[in-house]
């Protein structure tokens, strides 16, 4: 029962986000647990209509906006950034660079979601 309480917490936030409601955006930025999560809401919220060729810079916004300038990025966050930029020879490069398939298919899964918004 308290996983479909969760879920349905969830989804209301999610629709007060799509809907532009400033409350649901606050609240839920303080549940988020990384910059790409945040960034995902922030186009959802702010920016739905963005072009793909943007998302780069509103990447680095949303790495700013999000922590504070210790964050320190891990080899999957650069993958994503270089994907983001289209930069297919870094993605291949640092891709090489994480552990195992299993850390690769969760980049492409998170470059995927990223870029259906």
């Amino acid at each position: 029962m308290d996983s479909f309480l969760n879920v349905c917490l969830r989804i209301k936030l999610f629709s007060q986000i799509l809907i532009g409601s400033e409350e649901g955006f606050q609240e839920a930025k303080s549940q988020i647990g990384s910059w790409y999560e945040y960034l995902c809401m922030l186009l959802n919220y702010q920016y739905p209509l963005l072009r793909p060729a943007s998302l780069r810079a509103f990447a680095a916004k949303g790495i700013d906006d999000y922590g504070d300038f210790s964050i320190v990025l891990t080899p999957l966050d650069k993958v994503l950034l270089a994907a983001m930029d289209y930069d297919i020879v870094t993605v291949r490069l640092r891709s090489k660079l994480l552990d195992s398939t299993r850390m690769l298919r969760l980049v492409l899964r998170k470059v995927i979601v990223i870029h259906a918004i």
